[in-house]
C-alpha cells in the first residue's frame, strides 16, 4: 500500500517527528477535501495547460491532498516518470513567502518521489496569489534548487468569470477547446472542467477528467476537442453491486476491481437478459464473462 510505504519511508529517513507531521498534514488534507477555490482553480488551468501540452493526456494524472509534504496538487508524467507537487498559497504575507521550512518540506518530498516512489525527476513549486511575492520568493530560493525548486504566481481571483479575465492564457486555452470565443462559453467550460475535477479524490488522468467534463456538457460546448468518456449502464451498475465487483471508467475504459484483481478493457458487449439473470447467480460466470472481452484485447 503506497500510503504506509510513504510513511514507513519517512520514518526510516527523516525520523519519527517528521512522519507524525506528515500524517498531521495529510489529516488536515481530508478534512480540506479538494481544497480551497483558489487550488480548484489552479487545478483547471493546469488541466488546460497539460491538454496541449507535449504529454499524452491518458498519461498524465492529477491528485490532490496526497500522503508528501507538498499536496496541494500532484501532476504524475507517467510515461517519463517526473512528479510535480504545487503547494498553493493564496496570499502575500506569512506561509506565501519563502522560508527553511518550505526548504526543508521540498527536499524531503523529493527524496520520497524519487527514492520511495520510484520517479526518476521530482520538481516543488510553490504557488502564491501576489505577482512580487512570487518574484521574492524566485530570489530567495538557493540558487542549487533553482530548476528543481520553483515559485509561481497564480492569480487569486474567486470568480470564473474575473479569473478568465485575469488570465490570458487559460482564456486563450478554453478558446481552443471549445472552438469558440463567447465569453459565457468559456465560462461554462470553465465551470464543467472544475467540476469534473472535483467529482473524485483519487488520481485520475487528465483524460478521463475532461471526458467527464465533456459528459456533463449538455449541449456539448466541448465538441470535437475532447472524447466523450464512457458511461457505465444500469444493468452493470446493479450486477456490480450485487457480487460488491467495483466498476469505474478511466479514459473510454471499463475497469473493474474484485479481491485485488483488476481487468480493463474498452469495449463492452450487451449480455441478453437470459445472461444477465446468469451472471447474477454465478459470480464466476460473470467474472469469466468480463475476461472474455480483455482476452480479446490483449489477442485483437
Amino acid at each position: 500500500m503506497t500510503e504506509e510505504k510513504v510513511y514507513e519511508y519517512v520514518t526510516a529517513t527523516f525520523g519519527e517527528d517528521h512522519a507524525k507531521k506528515l500524517r498531521n498534514i495529510r489529516t488536515g488534507g481530508d478534512n480540506n477535501q479538494k481544497g480551497s477555490q483558489y487550488e480548484k482553480n489552479f487545478a483547471v488551468k493546469k488541466i488546460c495547460e497539460i491538454y496541449y501540452g507535449q504529454s499524452p493526456i491518458e498519461k498524465v494524472f492529477l491528485s490532490s491532498q496526497t500522503d508528501g509534504f507538498v499536496d496541494d496538487l500532484t501532476i504524475e508524467y507517467r510515461d517519463c516518470f517526473v512528479k510535480r507537487n504545487f503547494q498553493a498559497k493564496n496570499t502575500s504575507s506569512g506561509s506565501a513567502k519563502w522560508n527553511s521550512e518550505h526548504q526543508e518540506r521540498f527536499g524531503m518530498q523529493v527524496s520520497i518521489d524519487q527514492n520511495c516512489l520510484g520517479f526518476t525527476k521530482s520538481y516543488q513549486h510553490l504557488v502564491v496569489s501576489c505577482r512580487k511575492t512570487a518574484e521574492s520568493n524566485a530570489n530567495l530560493i538557493p540558487s542549487e534548487y533553482r530548476g528543481v525548486y520553483f515559485s509561481d504566481y497564480f492569480t487569486g481571483v474567486k470568480k470564473s468569470i474575473a479569473l478568465l479575465q485575469d488570465d490570458i492564457d487559460l482564456k486563450k486555452s478554453l478558446k481552443q477547446m471549445c472552438t469558440n470565443d463567447n465569453f459565457n462559453t468559456l465560462d461554462t467550460a470553465f465551470t464543467y472542467l472544475s467540476a469534473a475535477w472535483d467529482k473524485e479524490d483519487k488520481p485520475r488522468s487528465v483524460a478521463d477528467i475532461l471526458g467527464v467534463a465533456k459528459l456533463m456538457s449538455k449541449p456539448d460546448i466541448f465538441r470535437d476537442a475532447i472524447q466523450e468518456n464512457l458511461e457505465i449502464p444500469e444493468w452493470l451498475h446493479q450486477l456490480c453491486s450485487f457480487h460488491n465487483v467495483s466498476v469505474h471508467v478511466e479514459y473510454r475504459r471499463y475497469v473493474f476491481e474484485f479481491n485485488g484483481f483488476e481487468s480493463t478493457f474498452s469495449q463492452l458487449g450487451q449480455p441478453s437478459d437470459a445472461d444477465i439473470i446468469s451472471f447474477k447467480g454465478s459470480l464466476p460466470t460473470f467474472v469469466k464473462w468480463i475476461m472474455c472481452f480483455t482476452a480479446k484485447e490483449l489477442t485483437g
